[in-house]
């Protein structure tokens, strides 16, 4: 019997993207393309099933009946088959792929020669170099009829509003790259560029349109990965593949595209490339939550792009755009669209993220200091409102909520317009942990300082918080989060 270590189990394997020269990327047509990736994933399941029993990981499927309070508009993994649920492949993408998983299986001495078949035994391909094809600003788009045109304008217009990327919608095909975006069967996107002369598909089918889907699948077209894909998932994320749709366990394999392209960006729970927590379900349970505590309603929000996706997009199109560089303080970035000034995490104003939030009539001191007496937080009404929170340097607090209410949201995820967030981690650039409907928790932060932002529509919406400072007891093993 094989170690459960092997690979434990494949989808803690790292699928290499590499680098094709740019005339290798250009595919024949996408119908192919969807083909090729269809038949890549069968191959992929049939192996992820093959290790799994091997290797003593195969779970029994336990159906579950549905818990309708619990549903979540979930549109990932339908017909036609994709790469990580809405993910299409070239041709050479799906080979390098399969490529990867095969070389690894045999290096552990599983024989997958039966699945493959001799006549798909793997080419090796020569690689050469990092020859991808970049994309041209403007990034032309069109609306194909079924889409509705206005909510693409809108994603996209806000993407530009907070990176150097340009786009410019036309009402024709032209022989030049861009974006087409149509109604297909659900969401999907190739990842970057693919096309020398040709606009690229975007699906945007029933259930896609949000700001939130259009600029994730939006973001694969720019070369972003899925967050659960990241290589130090592991760390973040637990994976239940017992609770996953027989079939789909292959789309939970970690994707290592460039060990750079991260920029050294930390996890964001609230990424608009991460799933949530019940991708793939089979029966609308659980297939991944966070590892960190109170996240478990801040997967898959599907709000748009946060702090962290803006700055991963403008460290990787805009790095050159400022030609003098300036400091910002709290973790911020130089803006590439104004090198004045810098761009601030949620919670940070100014020019240089040296400011905190102006005092609002209906949200109260935006400053609390927390020193030995316990102190009250009430939060109400529609709006939105940033306090900071902070105690002594080496101490930490502790936060109760003893009345909250914002609605409406999921049982499963909370809609950001409508809950509380709570940046409780030493990071502050990460997505907060979001809460909604009617909690009652207590939350440890990480440091000495927690950024609590209030956002809803509803006037009767609000929380009772009760603040104490209380000792750092185990500054060792919280000092990276």
């Amino acid at each position: 019997m094989k170690n459960k270590n092997i690979i434990l189990l494949l989808i803690f394997l790292f699928v290499i993207f590499s680098s094709f020269q740019a005339n290798d990327l250009v595919s024949i047509n996408e119908e192919k393309d969807l083909e090729n990736t269809d038949k890549i994933s069968g191959i992929l399941e049939k192996i992820v099933q093959k290790v799994l029993r091997i290797s003593g990981g195969f779970i029994e499927k336990i159906t579950q009946k549905n818990n309708k309070n619990n549903k979540i508009n979930n549109n990932i993994g339908k017909k036609p088959r994709l790469f990580q649920g809405d993910v299409v492949l070239s041709s050479q993408e799906g080979e390098e792929i399969l490529n990867q998983v095969v070389e690894n299986v045999e290096n552990a001495g599983i024989d997958v020669s039966e699945i493959i078949g001799e006549t798909e035994r793997r080419k090796k391909r020569k690689m050469s170099g990092n020859m991808t094809l970049a994309w041209d600003f403007p990034i032309l788009y069109i609306v194909e009829e079924g889409v509705n045109g206005a909510l693409v304008d809108e994603a996209l217009k806000k993407m530009e509003e907070e990176t150097c990327i340009k786009f410019e919608r036309v009402y024709k095909l032209v022989a030049k790259a861009g974006l087409r975006f149509f109604k297909g069967t659900g969401c999907y996107s190739y990842i970057g560029r693919k096309f020398l002369d040709i606009f690229q598909d975007v699906s945007i089918g029933e259930g896609c349109e949000t700001i939130g889907t259009i600029q994730h699948e939006t973001m694969h077209a720019l070369g972003v990965y899925h967050e659960q894909a990241r290589a130090d998932r592991d760390k973040y994320l637990k994976i239940f593949l017992e609770n996953v749709e027989e079939g789909n366990e292959f789309n939970f394999l970690k994707v290592e595209p460039n060990s750079s392209f991260t920029y050294y960006t930390k996890y964001d729970y609230g990424s608009a490339m991460q799933y949530p927590s019940n991708a793939f379900s089979m029966n609308n349970s659980i297939t991944m939550l966070p590892i960190k505590p109170h996240y478990n309603k801040t997967l898959g929000v599907n709000s748009g792009m946060t702090f962290v996706d803006v700055k991963l997009l403008n460290k990787h199109y805009c790095k050159n755009n400022c030609p003098k560089e300036i400091k910002c303080e709290n973790k911020g970035y130089q803006s590439p669209i104004n090198c004045s000034r810098c761009i601030c995490p949620d919670g940070y104003f100014g020019d240089y993220c040296t400011e905190l939030p102006q005092k609002k009539s209906n949200c109260g001191d935006p400053y609390i200091e927390i020193t030995k007496r316990k102190k009250y937080l009430y939060i109400a009404g529609s709006g939105n409102c940033i306090h900071h929170l902070n105690t002594t340097l080496g101490k930490r607090l502790k936060i109760a909520f003893t009345f909250f209410n914002y609605y409406p949201g999921y049982e499963g995820r909370c809609k950001l317009e409508n809950s509380l967030e709570v940046k409780y981690l030493r990071d502050k650039t990460v997505t907060g942990a979001l809460f909604c409907l009617n909690e009652s928790t207590t939350i440890i932060s990480r440091n000495n300082h927690v950024i609590v932002l209030h956002r809803s529509t509803q006037t009767n919406n609000g929380a009772t918080l009760v603040i104490e400072s209380i000792e750092d007891s185990n500054t060792t093993s919280t000092k990276n989060n």
